[in-house]
């Protein structure tokens, strides 16, 4: 009896263990298939930086021009005196000697087409130069004007900043030739109308400047005339 109690007791217990087992097995079962149904997050590739998606447009260099044409097809021309060329590009000095007066006398003696560059050369020898080289200067200054005054109230307008540099200048020593005639004002008044006459088929723009360059004239005249 005492046997059949005592087994009793112990098929009682091993009952009582078998659903905590179960259960334990179960939720390990649960937990490793949770632990298995979660993806491990993956690591975001950074991304390359985005293209601007304005480009600015590159500076384009201004190119010099005289009279509409670039400045470089002057100094490539093998018919154009290379003093004038070096000159121009600071590789000479200009002085009372005869490479500088063979650019000024190359002012009314050039071909049309070369005209433009030679006005640009002597405009700059008149800027800059010193009593030594300015006394060589009225006689071809007046001259040019006289006789194209298109090509040079063309360079008036177009080349502001390198006349304007010298235009005081210009009026000196066109003035000047003036004063050396027997009646300054007789002989001005005949030249303005001939610039009128030669120039009458140029722009408003022009004709503007070449009014305002005689103007100063008849001023320069008047203030300096005996």
């Amino acid at each position: 009896m005492k046997s059949t109690f005592a087994a009793l007791i112990i098929l009682a217990m091993i009952a009582a263990c078998s659903p905590t087992e179960s259960n334990q097995t179960a939720e390990a079962s649960e937990n490793n298939s949770g632990t298995e149904a979660v993806a491990s997050p993956e690591k975001s590739e950074p991304k390359p930086e985005e293209a601007s998606a304005e480009i600015e447009a590159p500076t384009e260099e201004k190119v010099h021009t005289i009279d509409g044409k670039p400045m470089q097809n002057y100094l490539e021309d093998p018919s154009i005196l290379q003093v004038a060329k070096d000159y121009y590009t600071g590789r000479y000095e200009i002085s009372d000697e005869p490479k500088t007066h063979s650019m000024v006398n190359e002012l009314n003696h050039c071909g049309e087409a070369h005209r433009p560059f030679y006005l640009a050369v002597f405009n700059k020898i008149v800027g800059e130069a010193d009593e030594t080289v300015s006394g060589a200067l009225g006689a071809p200054a007046k001259e040019f004007v006289g006789k194209d005054p298109n090509t040079f109230s063309s360079f008036a307008v177009n080349s502001t900043d390198e006349y304007t540099a010298a235009k005081s200048k210009w009026v000196e020593l066109v003035g000047f030739e003036f004063l050396m005639e027997d009646d300054p004002k007789s002989a001005l008044n005949a030249y303005k109308k001939r610039l009128e006459k030669v120039c009458d088929t140029c722009s408003d723009k022009q004709k503007a400047a070449l009014q305002a360059f005689v103007s100063q004239l008849d001023a320069y005249v008047a203030a300096n005339g005996v």
